[in-house]
């Protein structure tokens, strides 16, 4: 060819750059796979390591020095200026193919550049010189990776290798085909065949190296599928540039139809390629998201998306640092623990001016992630324009998927923590009643020996009554930590409610009381709470199975009733028996109906008089409360008082007897009768700071002056605690009722303590009294108390009058007043207008005899 066609082929030659970028984008479009013109760049899918950059510079230094040797070797050294700047031209496009005019195709884990290298290699065997045209590709190729891309170096050292081989080789088959005089037609498209040929096989070998040197192994899979798909779409590449040339020859002008379609086939490829990149987006997010979604817990669902990303992106790095609970230092997942530390530095400066940058070939891209990020790294000269994109709708998918499954979690722990909740106790954290009740349905389905132990703490109301119930709870959460080894040999220890505890244990009545033995031990050692010492000490109720039931509610009410029989033994521990059962459930019966007879008014009020002793007139009665019970019939007053302490109703009982008294005695006063009623005062009554109220109430509302009522109070009671019993009596006296000490004698106060006290009266025990019905001489002591009492001004009352001698004797001796059998019996209210006019005229009638 002459210098013409040269110089036509140059400019037909650069034409041939855009018609190549079309065929390249086309190609890739049907194979999908690295064809003609590839540039190598190894390592996306995981970090290239120092080892395997190593094999490649050590694989390219052998093959540069016969390069060089044939480079040098090959003719003509000189060039014109002409040739030297078609030269620089040519490296400049190789630079801008290289750089800009590329498509990056991912294989498996690693990433191809498509550049349209055959159009410049083309263009420069038909007007450089060999070494020149070598030199022109060399520096483009470098320009390009080094300079413009920031490439590793030994990515460059492969990629020039590579492009110094397949020229050399493309330029000596040409020369072959040149010299065989076919014409410059079919010289110029079977040259262009030879150079898409030489360019594809020579790619795939360099790709094979750089896949296997980065693998380690030798990896052929990629290279045969890249020379079979890549063959056709290199032909139809030389085809394209040998058309352009000839076209060229023919007239100038005709080449820019080529051209024109080249550049309408790149746009609207490109554009088809951006909506064919999104649709396969969408499905490989769809995919991302079933695998994320399946992965079950928070712990596998953090390694599914590390494992889905680095499918989907074939990244460098891939880590998520995702708390799987309130700690916020979690550890980066899918990356060692230098690049970890790399990640954390990035992600504190990220934004930041003086931040540390990762390396120049590499970007990193931190996405939220839920409460915690998600990192991609990404080589920079791999990087596809919607990769961010999808970096970013992977995340938003992934913390769709963890807000799921935490939402789940959260939900787990709440119904968790619900049955938790159901099944034990809030305060000690011991199983409930309800799994104590599952405890023995399941120790019966053994067939096994059981017994079931309930524990109840001895006067543990009094830790609550002094010191609160906050103490109360400490004591109890204490004696739970002591008792936590008796969990061990135990079904299960439970806490029934207040300060009652049940055990189910199993093996004989010898194991059951060995267990109750280390109970009461671990029990009964002293706790300080505020300050204060707190005794424990626990009364304990066994009872066995089968012997004593079977069923969860009947040992729990033997186990009660034993419990019961321990208490009133004092014995610490009591297995369930006839005699003790029988007991106890009258204890039980007593305690559970008092409540129903008081509300049904089956607590009767019944009225015993008291007369004065020297004119035998009926000066008081003194009201008492007498009960039938429907089953246990006749129950003494002292035993259901008991009941009705126990059960925090004696205020009720006190105001029962007081409105019924009162009610009497306005009654009696208008039939002529006004007679003093005297209402007996229970010791906690006596400390309730509402008892003055309640008394000066109910004589309102009967109309009844208050000294026609007199309150009987306990010695004992007022002893217990003087501040403040002294300010209640005071509180009583000031509204001007009578008050009474009963029962004097039998406490522990002395009479001058008695001295200080605002009473009126002063009862003597029927203890004292009754003896002086065998006694000939008068008791010195009850002597000295009618004495001192009335030297003091006290009203007297000797209670337990049994027939006439004892009531002369303490006639005798000064007492005021009297009670008794004797004199009359309790009685109802309406009876008492009756004995009253029996008594007036009996008295009237031994008179005036």
């Amino acid at each position: 060819m002459g210098r013409v066609h040269l110089e036509r082929l140059v400019v037909a030659r650069l034409v041939v750059a855009w018609v190549e970028l079309a065929r390249v984008e086309l190609a890739r479009l049907v194979v999908a796979r690295p064809g003609l013109g590839m540039s190598m760049t190894a390592g996306a899918g995981r970090a290239t390591t120092p080892r395997a950059a190593q094999r490649i510079w050590l694989g390219c230094a052998p093959v540069a020095a016969p390069l060089l040797a044939a480079t040098a070797l090959w003719g003509p050294r000189s060039a014109s200026w002409t040739q030297l700047w078609q030269a620089a031209a040519l490296a400049a496009v190789v630079a801008v193919c290289e750089r800009w005019v590329s498509i990056t195709v991912r294989t498996g884990t690693q990433s191809h550049s498509l550049t349209l290298s055959e159009a410049p290699l083309l263009i420069g065997l038909f007007l450089l010189p060999v070494p020149l045209l070598v030199g022109a590709r060399i520096a483009g190729m470098v320009v390009a990776n080094q300079v413009l891309r920031r490439q590793e170096g030994y990515k460059t050292a492969l990629n020039v290798t590579q492009t110094w081989t397949e020229t050399l080789i493309a330029a000596g088959l040409t020369a072959v085909v040149t010299g065989l005089a076919l014409g410059v037609h079919v010289e110029l498209l079977v040259a262009a065949a030879v150079v898409g040929l030489v360019v594809n096989i020579v790619g795939v070998v360099f790709m094979t190296v750089a896949v296997s040197s980065t693998a380690g192994h030798l990896v052929l899979g990629p290279a045969r599928r890249a020379v079979w798909t890549g063959l056709v779409p290199a032909i139809t590449s030389a085809l394209v540039g040998a058309a352009a040339v000839a076209l060229w020859a023919v007239s100038p002008v005709l080449v820019l139809a080529p051209a024109m379609l080249s550049v309408v086939l790149t746009v609207a490829y490109r554009s088809w390629l951006e909506l064919v990149e999104a649709n396969a987006s969408h499905a490989r997010l769809l995919t991302f998201t079933k695998a994320v979604a399946a992965a079950g817990d928070l712990d596998a669902t953090i390694d599914t998306i590390v494992q889905e990303t680095r499918t989907l992106l074939s990244p460098r790095h891939v880590a998520v640092r995702l708390p799987t609970s309130s700690d916020e230092s979690a550890a980066w997942v899918g990356v060692d623990a230098a690049t970890a530390a790399e990640l954390d530095l990035l992600l504190e400066h990220e934004g930041n001016d003086g931040a540390t940058v990762p390396p120049a070939d590499e970007e990193t891209l931190f996405v939220p992630l839920d409460t915690g990020w998600i990192a991609v790294s990404l080589e920079r000269d791999s990087i596809r324009p919607h990769d961010r994109r999808t970096v970013g709708m992977l995340a938003t998918h992934a913390t769709v998927v963890v807000q799921n499954i935490r939402s789940a979690d959260s939900l787990r722990d709440q119904a968790a923590e619900a049955r938790h909740r159901a099944n034990h106790d809030a305060l000690t954290g011991l199983p409930n009643r309800q799994s104590l009740l599952t405890a023995i349905v399941e120790a019966d389905l053994r067939g096994r020996a059981f017994g079931v132990l309930l524990l109840d703490l001895n006067d543990f109301k009094k830790v609550n009554d002094a010191l609160g119930h906050h103490a109360g709870d400490q004591v109890l959460t204490e004696l739970t930590r002591r008792v936590a080894p008796i969990a061990e040999d135990v079904r299960v220890f439970a806490r029934l409610g207040g300060d009652e505890f049940a055990a189910v244990v199993e093996g004989d009545v010898s194991r059951c009381t060995l267990v109750a033995e280390r109970l009461h031990l671990l029990i009964g050692r002293t706790t300080s709470v505020d300050g204060y010492d707190v005794a424990t000490s626990a009364s304990i109720g066994v009872a066995l199975a089968p012997e004593h039931g079977s069923d969860p509610s009947t040992l729990l009410k033997h186990a009660e009733l034993a419990m019961y029989g321990a208490k009133q033994r004092g014995c610490g521990t009591h297995v369930y028996g006839i005699e003790s059962g029988g007991r106890a459930l009258r204890d039980l019966k007593v305690s559970s109906g008092f409540r129903m007879a008081l509300d049904r008014g089956e607590i009767d009020v019944v009225f015993q008089p008291i007369i004065d002793l020297e004119s035998g007139r009926v000066a008081a009665v003194e009201a008492l409360t007498r009960w039938s019970h429907p089953e246990l019939g006749v129950i003494r007053p002292d035993e259901f008082i008991a009941a009705a302490e126990q059960n925090g109703m004696v205020t009720d009982l006190t105001r029962h007897v007081l409105h019924a008294s009162l009610q009497w005695q306005r009654l009696w006063a208008a039939a002529g009768i006004d007679l003093q009623v005297a209402v007996n005062i229970s010791a906690r009554s006596l400390v309730d700071d509402q008892l003055a109220d309640m008394v000066c109430s109910a004589l309102s509302r009967h109309r009844v002056p208050a000294n026609r009522l007199t309150l009987e109070l306990t010695e004992s009671s007022v002893v217990s605690d003087p501040s403040i019993t002294i300010a209640t009596l005071r509180r009583l006296r000031a509204l001007g009722v009578r008050l009474a000490v009963d029962d004097f004698g039998t406490g522990y106060s002395s009479l001058a303590y008695l001295r200080e006290l605002p009473v009126d009266e002063v009862k003597i025990d029927k203890s004292f009294v009754i003896p002086l019905v065998e006694e000939l001489h008068t008791p010195p002591l009850l002597s000295g108390i009618i004495n001192l009492c009335r030297e003091m001004g006290f009203e007297l009352v000797g209670e337990g009058i049994e027939n006439a001698t004892v009531q002369r004797k303490l006639t005798d001796m000064g007492c005021s007043r009297g009670q008794g059998f004797h004199i009359a019996r309790p009685m109802d209210g309406a009876d008492l207008l009756d004995w009253q006019a029996r008594w007036r005229d009996d008295r009237h009638l031994s008179i005036v005899l």
